[in-house]
């Protein structure tokens, strides 16, 4: 399995306990953005002054990182006015809202709510963990820190967890990739 159609798998069995149902719309890059350019204008910024895209980069890049809503919030309080990740906090709560509202998800959310799964419900986890005794990762160089959490989350208190990669590979860093993640795997 990939990451995201492991995702979608969780997502499709145990969604239900976040509100989302067994028949998740899962928003394509075009869509997530054009939901983005609505938000913008709702929210009464000018999407040809602040872009959708970049808009749309910086919250994939924060759920890539494993960051929150409002640990994002908390970590850019202290940065000007005007700032686009300001404009990225109010859009990403509208949009999250509006995601939820239609008991959709975006392609980040196919990891990152899979990993808030297997943290907040204990049988998600226990349930994973008796399903899948051995974890198997290929291209273990171009995982980024969603990514990291969710193996470390599936491969449980047995750490039974083989990863393969090759760290001169490394292609994915633009989308987050943490070269330590395979440097440093025990």
């Amino acid at each position: 399995s990939t990451f995201h159609s492991l995702g979608v798998f969780l997502l499709k069995k145990f969604g239900d306990k976040l509100g989302l149902g067994k028949h998740v719309t899962i928003l394509d890059r075009d869509d997530s953005k054009k939901k983005v350019k609505e938000i913008l204008i709702q929210t009464g910024h000018d999407p040809k002054k602040m872009e959708p895209s970049k808009i749309l980069n910086i919250i994939s890049k924060q759920k890539g990182n494993s960051i929150s809503l409002s640990e994002y919030i908390q970590q850019n309080a202290k940065k000007p006015t005007g700032y686009a990740g300001e404009a990225a906090a109010i859009v990403w709560r509208e949009y999250d809202a509006e995601l939820r509202k239609e008991k959709a998800v975006d392609f980040d959310d196919l990891l990152a709510l899979p990993v808030r799964l297997l943290k907040e419900f204990p049988e998600v986890k226990q349930y994973c963990n008796s399903l899948w005794k051995y974890i198997h990762v290929d291209e273990y160089q171009d995982t980024n820190p969603i990514q990291y959490e969710l193996c470390k989350l599936l491969a449980g208190q047995t750490k039974n967890i083989a990863v393969v990669g090759d760290a001169d590979q490394t292609i994915y860093t633009w989308r987050g990739a943490n070269i330590s993640h395979i440097l440093e795997f025990e």
